[in-house]
């Protein structure tokens, strides 16, 4: 996707200046680390991939829920390779459940083999996904970018613009409430985000920064009441995670106190 299908052009920015030639212009600021006066960078994240899932993982956290998937995948190749496994040994004593055994176990087997034998034996490079989003205050303008960098091959891709918004007065700021899963799999939880009024659905809304656990829904308005003063934006009430799309990351670090 080119930056054109990226950064809304239809609205002009402060001075006459386009969305895209300000995206444009505070990329190659930012790009070179120099923040221009009135820039903030208000958050950075950071997402590896590819490797054997083991090179990129902190804390006992992080293993723990490593292990734990990485158990269910391997149930995936020990359950149908007993299934294919007595089925043979079934057939030479004549079984009827052989066959049975052989149809279950072999199409689990067939699609799960190479899976395990790629992480194994040829992974992916190992990619590390950076993510920023800056605030431009005098411009009230959001951009923000992503940065490749094959850490297998040593290589680093050009800066790319992720999306570039011009902050208008339709736009507002709310704290979304996410209320969790049952059983205790995901906690409730509050984030901040930036969206266009009468436009609820709209996935190109900015995402600020995921409040802890235990912060209550009066702690969350007031931090969106605080980030609201500080972009001139008028805070609504929370929302819940339902009419959302959910974008908290616990690798997310911010920087917009």
């Amino acid at each position: 996707m080119g930056l054109i299908d990226k950064v809304n052009k239809s609205k002009p920015s402060v001075g006459g200046v386009t969305t895209e030639e300000r995206a444009e212009q505070l990329l190659e600021a930012v790009d070179g680390q120099i923040l221009p006066s009135g820039v903030e960078l208000l958050r950075e994240s950071e997402d590896y991939s590819g490797g054997r899932g083991t090179e990129y993982l902190e804390g006992g956290a992080e293993w723990f829920q490593f292990l734990f998937f990485q158990i269910i995948f391997l149930g995936f190749l020990i359950v149908p390779s007993v299934f294919v496994f007595f089925g043979l040994v079934g057939l030479f004593s004549g079984s009827p459940a052989a066959l049975i055994l052989i149809c279950v176990g072999g199409p689990i087997l067939f699609f799960s083999g190479p899976y395990w034998f790629k992480l194994i034996f040829n992974p992916d490079p190992i990619v590390l996904l950076t993510t920023r989003t800056y605030y431009d205050g005098n411009a009230k303008f959001f951009l923000k970018t992503s940065e490749e960098e094959n850490i297998s091959y040593g290589e680093t891709y050009e800066t790319e613009i992720d999306y570039a918004v011009q902050i208008t007065s339709k736009h507002r700021i709310t704290a979304l409430y996410d209320p969790g899963s049952d059983g205790a799999v995901r906690s409730p939880s509050y984030s901040i985000f930036v969206w266009e009024e009468g436009n609820e659905n709209d996935q190109a809304i900015i995402f600020l920064e995921r409040l802890s656990y235990n912060t209550t829904q009066g702690e969350a308005e007031e931090r969106a009441l605080l980030l609201g003063r500080r972009m001139s934006l008028k805070a609504t009430d929370p929302i819940v995670q339902d009419e959302w799309t959910r974008f908290a990351h616990s690798s997310q670090r911010v920087f917009f106190r």
